[in-house]
């Protein structure tokens, strides 16, 4: 059987197919891939993907296929540009555990997803990875919206342990055009990146040491893949059990203790 991946959002366009995949590995059927239509490059598809591309500020690198290839290149998923006539789809696959149903059944099978993915780490310091979700998302929208103070006090926090621990490090702040720069600007060996590619940002945040995410499936991915700490604030979807919750009352304890555990590696 196979998803008919639609229209291109980044993570949730991924997030979609990583559900798919293990709800077919969950009920033993064969998964055949996401069908990337060609007509993706016409019409309300190629809208959809400039609209997409506008709001974050992500440079306009890729056709709709050419995206959506490869993202199932990186993952190791499986495609097909074209159907046989034996090929099935998989009813109402784009809705298959949005929210929360059935996030225990990605938990079941998380090492699977994971094997197929080629984890590297571009540099040798340790490695703080904040995404921080602006262009389309505002102050209106409360369930997406996360104030900067969020962030910022985790920032800090974490900052403040590394330096405690006298630990060379990296915070790395992946977001679109209208974050408020001078914030983070003014947050001693921050570097922002604003505008880049996306599968450059997901790399960083899958392979940092800490990964502190956002309300956002495009988040969402990444914390999936992460082997480290996920540092999550409770959204529409529930977190994976080793992820850390942000109000946790023992949290700078906890950050402390795998800080000092990851560290070693360096």
């Amino acid at each position: 059987m196979y998803y008919i991946s639609g229209t291109p959002a980044f993570g949730t366009l991924i997030y979609q197919l990583i559900l798919t995949y293990v709800h077919c590995l969950n009920y033993n059927i064969k998964f055949i891939g996401a069908f990337i239509n060609k007509e993706d490059n016409h019409n309300d598809a190629i809208n959809h993907y400039k609209y997409q591309k506008k709001h974050s500020c992500i440079p306009l690198n890729y056709s709709v296929i050419e995206e959506k290839i490869m993202l199932c290149q990186m993952f190791d998923m499986p495609f097909l540009t074209t159907i046989l006539p034996d090929q099935k789809p998989l009813p109402n696959a784009s809705r298959l555990y949005t929210r929360n149903s059935k996030q225990f059944i990605l938990e079941k099978n998380l090492e699977i997803i994971k094997s197929k993915f080629k984890y590297y780490k571009k540099n040798d310091i340790f490695t703080v990875s904040i995404h921080i979700r602006r262009g389309d998302v505002n102050c209106g929208l409360k369930d997406r919206f996360m104030e900067d103070t969020y962030y910022v006090n985790l920032i800090m926090l974490v900052k403040g342990i590394l330096e405690k621990h006298n630990i060379q490090h990296a915070i790395h702040i992946h977001s679109e055009y209208n974050l408020n720069k001078k914030i983070y600007e003014e947050i001693s060996g921050c570097t922002l990146f604003l505008s880049e590619d996306v599968k450059e940002g997901l790399v960083d945040m899958i392979n940092a040491d800490i990964f502190i995410m956002s309300n956002s499936t495009y988040s969402m991915v990444p914390a999936i893949y992460n082997n480290n700490l996920v540092i999550y604030n409770p959204f529409f979807f529930n977190p994976l059990k080793h992820w850390v919750i942000s109000s946790s009352p023992d949290l700078k304890k906890y950050i402390e203790k795998e800080t000092l555990k990851m560290n070693s590696r360096y």
